[in-house]
């Protein structure tokens, strides 16, 4: 255990009427230090890379924001405070100690705010916020009005911290840096007791000394004696007050079981049933929260309903199993849970009370030391998981430890389920393979104390849309979440679009478009995906695919063909030959619908689209329906401006009369050339327009690249402009190839090739 020189800045003072700076202000633990520092009327500022949703709060409750780091945000404060996040080499520390301003550690800081108040201390290696919250929740509702301060976000509370009007201050002690020995303590709450923060302790022993010296400091000790550790600890102090299943435990829980999914157990004291007490918070971990907090309530002289009905509204803080969104197709789970011991307790809750749903996990671990040290543990810790999705560690300010990595965590996880394991390289990889393994009726669970959160708040925002969509919707229109897009390209590639929708018609693609603008989210239109590259993971938002009945009806009218978007060329050529109306036999080439084709004005055996063109319908942002002369809009090569921010609906095509014998001929010459010439595997069409100096083909074929491969994706031996999939490419793969033959057209040819193939996605 380290301990802190006597000369450390830590060791200066606070005096109020002063300006304080908190470097870091928008991390969890400093947003109620400083909320707490605007309640005693302190001047207050604070500076952080990013500025979130609580730290605009408390810009509305005086705190003055600066965004990222520099000396100057320091000029004027007396006192600079900084998180355990913020290194010694930060700017503004540095700053701060060469201009003689006061330097102070958060938990320093708050210790001399609560020096005069009687304090709740909760330590212990798991579930401290939780108690912390649930003690501060049954205090309010006891009408005391305690302070108390939180490291996480309890919606019931309102607040991470606030001052109060009553001695009492409840606080959420962290033993992780040494903090929690620096608070005068009333009353010492002691949780658990394991192996854990080896960055800072050397081993068991050290971390039994350091409890032990908590709880002698301390007026009164509260404890759970179902951890071994924390047993023995607690029974060297007569001032001790224990809780637990155990049957030595003060205050005893039996008949532990469920009621309505919930917990529900008795609790044993003197001799007697106390009451019975109902959670809205899921596990037996919580039901142990709860008899700390009954016994916490007792001591202080609460009365017992009040405690009650307490723990019985008690709706638990944010990450602590909180359900993001809960849908029969996917419910979605976000939990700090990152020690072996935490996994472990989440992942029985989650097999006991989901209903049979099948497990995914995805998990970011944290810590190089801590993965190393119990190693062993997480390796056994995921036992209840159906599948798990596991990412590169997270450092937190540690450096890499040689032999310790996210991945080989994961090939000895496999080793010992036999499978069931993937592993992603990041955060972001992570969600897109949760994309590709989720299954309808799945919980996923997101597990971890670093970025890992946005995960979960990801997967549940599309969720959401979809949930919207159905409720917006009628029952004619296909919703799907997480659709693969390799299913609608030609060339077979891509990640998975948030949601895919297939309008019934044009009313319900109306309130799609509505929805989309009133809620700011992105949508895109995907036709059959000829031309189409989907990055590896996804698109984002809506894609929408206009295939219902409505949107691919053809009628024959005199020599015009009125088509929906959603129609198939190759449907459009043979229904008007059937009619005897030729003049559209290029368009049977095009391997598209109409809609995608004429937003890029697509074309083969030197005709385009808009050749034959007379008008469109189209539907703008808004919803409104317009229809255009051919003559009203401005068409290039490959390109329409005006479908960049409209849709198709339908269009009307010019065609002339022709025998069927003729057509017949013409389309079979068509075919021929086509397939003489262009490869037979999946591709995108043409990958790049063709340049002014060279067919982009022959170009590519006189740089040598023809056959060139990359992954499952190869530049055609056939046409140099066509990129294929030979069955197992990614979209990387392709982007990989296709930037090859831009650079070398370049450097040896100083040709600036645009690609024709259109790439999205995230």
């Amino acid at each position: 255990m380290k301990t802190l020189p006597t000369n450390d800045p830590c060791t200066k003072s606070l005096d109020k009427g002063e300006r304080v700076h908190l470097i870091g202000v928008a991390g969890s633990g400093m947003l109620g230090l400083a909320s707490l520092f605007l309640e005693k009327g302190y001047m207050v500022t604070g500076s952080d890379l990013r500025e979130n949703a609580n730290a605009k709060k408390l810009i509305e409750k005086g705190l003055k924001f600066y965004l990222g780091h520099h000396p100057d945000f320091v000029l004027g404060a007396q006192k600079v405070v900084y998180s355990a996040a913020i290194p010694e080499s930060n700017l503004e520390r540095l700053y701060a100690l060469d201009c003689g301003a006061k330097t102070i550690g958060r938990a320093q800081a708050l210790s001399e705010l609560t020096a005069d108040r009687e304090n709740i201390v909760v330590g212990g290696m798991h579930g401290k916020t939780t108690v912390t919250s649930m003690v501060a929740h049954m205090l309010k509702n006891a009408a005391i009005d305690p302070g108390f301060y939180v490291g996480a976000e309890v919606p019931q509370l309102g607040q991470f911290a606030q001052w109060g009007s009553s001695p009492l201050m409840v606080i959420e002690g962290d033993e992780s840096d040494g903090s929690l020995l620096n608070y005068k303590t009333g009353i010492a709450v002691l949780l658990n007791v394991e192996l854990e923060h080896m960055d800072y302790f050397t081993g068991i022993e050290d971390i039994r000394q350091f409890f032990g010296k908590f709880l002698s400091e301390a007026n009164h000790c509260i404890g759970c004696v179902d951890c071994p550790e924390a047993s023995m600890l607690l029974s060297g102090f007569s001032n001790a007050t224990t809780f637990g299943f155990s049957d030595s435990a003060m205050f005893r829980g039996v008949n532990y079981h469920l009621k309505n999914g919930m917990p529900c157990f008795k609790v044993w004291h003197g001799g007697e049933v106390l009451s019975e007490i109902e959670l809205q918070v899921m596990g037996k971990h919580n039901a142990l929260n709860a008899l700390c907090t009954l016994a916490i309530g007792i001591h202080l002289g609460v009365k017992l309903d009040s405690i009650v009905a307490s723990l019985k509204s008690f709706r638990g803080a944010k990450r602590r199993f909180e359900v993001i969104e809960a849908l029969d197709e996917l419910m979605v789970i976000d939990d700090y849970a990152h020690h072996p011991t935490e996994i472990q307790t989440t992942l029985e809750v989650a097999r006991s009370s989901l209903g049979g749903r099948r497990i995914l996990v995805a998990f970011e671990p944290h810590r190089y030391s801590r993965v190393k040290n119990l190693w062993s543990e997480f390796v056994k810790c995921f036992d209840c998981a159906d599948y798990l999705i596991l990412s590169e560690i997270f450092p937190a300010n540690e450096k890499s430890i040689q032999g310790v990595t996210g991945q080989m965590l994961a090939e000895d996880i496999a080793k010992r389920r036999n499978g069931g394991v993937a592993f992603a390289s990041d955060v972001a990889e992570l969600e897109h393979h949760i994309k590709r393994e989720v299954k309808s009726g799945d919980a996923l669970l997101v597990l971890g104390a670093g970025d890992v959160s946005r995960v979960a708040k990801s997967i549940g925002a599309a969720l959401k849309v979809f949930k919207d969509l159905k409720e917006l919707l009628d029952q004619k229109v296909k919703i799907k979440l997480f659709e693969p897009l390799s299913k609608h390209t030609t060339l077979r590639v891509g990640g998975p679009s948030d949601i895919w929708c297939e309008p019934s018609n044009e009313e319900s693609l109306k309130k799609i478009l509505h929805y989309c603008r009133e809620n700011e989210i992105d949508y895109f239109f995907v036709g059959r995906g000829s031309n189409l590259l989907v990055r590896d993971h996804g698109i984002r938002g809506i894609c929408i695919h206009l295939n219902s009945e409505q949107f691919r009806q053809i009628k024959i009218e005199g020599e015009r063909v009125s088509v929906g978007a959603g129609a198939r060329m190759k449907d459009i050529v043979f229904k008007a030959k059937k009619h005897g109306l030729g003049g559209l036999e290029f368009m049977e080439g095009i391997p598209g619908h109409l809609g995608g084709g004429l937003r890029m004005n697509a074309g083969a055996m030197k005709f385009s689209l808009f050749d034959v063109v007379q008008s469109i319908r189209v539907m703008d942002r808004e919803g409104a329906i317009k229809e255009l002369d051919v003559s009203d809009i401005e068409v290039s090569y490959r390109n329409v401006p005006l479908l960049k921010t409209h849709a198709v609906l339908s269009a009307v095509l010019l065609c002339k009369p022709c025998s069927e014998t003729k057509i017949n001929e013409i389309l079979k010459s068509n075919s021929k050339k086509r397939w003489s010439s262009q490869p037979a595997a999946a591709s995108a069409g043409c990958s790049f327009k063709n340049s002014c100096e060279i067919p982009t083909g022959k170009l590519v074929e006189e740089l040598g690249l023809k056959n060139k491969k990359r992954g499952g994706a190869r530049i055609s031996d056939v046409h140099g402009n066509f990129i294929v999939n030979d069955g197992s490419a990614s979209a990387s793969d392709v982007i990989w190839l296709m930037d090859l033959i831009k650079k070398e057209a370049f450097h040896k040819k100083s040709i600036h090739l645009e690609p024709e193939v259109i790439t999205v996605g995230d």
